[in-house]
């Protein structure tokens, strides 16, 4: 006798890799602002919108992965948001797409993004490895 196990229905939606890494944002919180020469607080985790690469952006009204994020104080934080982005990089001389690659390269919580798979994905890998199973005779 063969048995086979149940597979889950699938939707025909599928959903997008996890974007929020809490701990990664802590992490960024507990470096300095990123504006050369700024000694201010409290930090911030602030997400860089403009000039992400391909496949990387966020639609209308939501925020990008949290990979993409930059430390800023409160102010410049505010600055960010309240003159954009492209005009905040030039004022402050603040490369924040290379900023925020090299936190995410660096940061102790890369490992929970590297590597994922979506859930459509998880659910072939599955499914493949449930057919690849032959009942004990």
């Amino acid at each position: 006798m063969t048995i086979h196990k149940r597979r889950p229905v699938k939707s025909g939606i599928e959903r997008a890799p996890k974007r929020d890494f809490p701990s990664h944002r802590k992490w960024v919180r507990g470096h300095n602002c990123a504006v050369p020469g700024c000694d201010g607080r409290p930090i911030e985790a602030a997400h860089v919108r403009l000039g992400l690469p391909q496949g990387e952006q966020a639609g209308m009204s939501q925020k990008p992965h949290d990979k993409w994020c930059i430390s800023l104080c409160a102010y410049h934080h505010a600055a960010q948001h309240a003159i954009g982005e492209a005009t905040f990089s030039k004022l402050y001389t603040v490369d924040m797409v290379k900023t925020a690659m090299e936190f995410a390269t660096k940061s102790p919580h890369r490992h929970m993004w590297e590597g994922q798979r979506t859930e459509a994905e998880a659910i072939e890998d599955l499914e493949r490895q449930e057919d690849e199973i032959e009942p004990d005779r």
